[in-house]
């Protein structure tokens, strides 16, 4: 083998053992399998539109489950709330950190009239569903953690199909917890 055929060989192994371990030290440093997040309870005690079709009234409940196994130190946590990928309603909350192997519940409540602008096919999907009684509503949880060089960002997507209820104190009838996705 002649010396630039070892020079090659030599380069292409060292950037294939520099790409695997730069890609296992952002797993180690920003990996999110140690999180799970989930919907424990949900109650949506008023969801419908006005006359004029462009405010959306709503009570909507949620007990928001947050897991990890190990330590972590959230920036922020932003929950929002969509119907037919139009927000109606969100919250963030302030710094914290949570401990080892803890679950954190964060129980929200979500009320009030809200501007929405809905197209054709999402009012005829929403009649639709206030026949049937349920509604699918989105909830996007997005984690800002610290981590240990820098702050980075992970959504989980919670897909819920909630059935209106008369008691804003228990879940909905037949509501069984949610596991968010990433």
């Amino acid at each position: 083998m002649n010396r630039e055929t070892k020079i090659i060989v030599f380069g292409t192994c060292f950037g294939i053992i520099f790409f695997i371990a730069g890609t296992l030290l952002v797993l180690f440093l920003c990996g999110t399998s140690n999180l799970e997040v989930k919907i424990t309870k949900a109650s949506l005690t008023q969801f419908n539109l006005n006359n004029e079709k462009d405010t959306l009234n709503y009570n909507l409940a949620l007990d928001v489950a947050i897991g990890n196994t190990k330590h972590v130190h959230y920036r922020s946590i932003e929950v929002v709330a969509k119907y037919e990928n139009e927000s109606f309603a969100f919250v963030n909350s302030p710094p914290y950190t949570q401990r080892d192997k803890k679950t954190t519940i964060m129980n929200l409540i979500f009320q009030g009239p809200h501007e929405v602008w809905f197209s054709e096919s999402d009012l005829s999907h929403f009649k639709l569903e206030t026949d049937a009684g349920v509604y699918s509503i989105d909830v996007v949880v997005t984690l800002r953690i610290r981590g240990h060089i820098h702050v980075y960002k992970r959504e989980w997507i919670c897909r819920l199909k909630l059935p209106l209820s008369s008691n804003q104190e228990s879940p909905s009838p037949n509501f069984e917890a949610t596991k968010c996705f990433v």
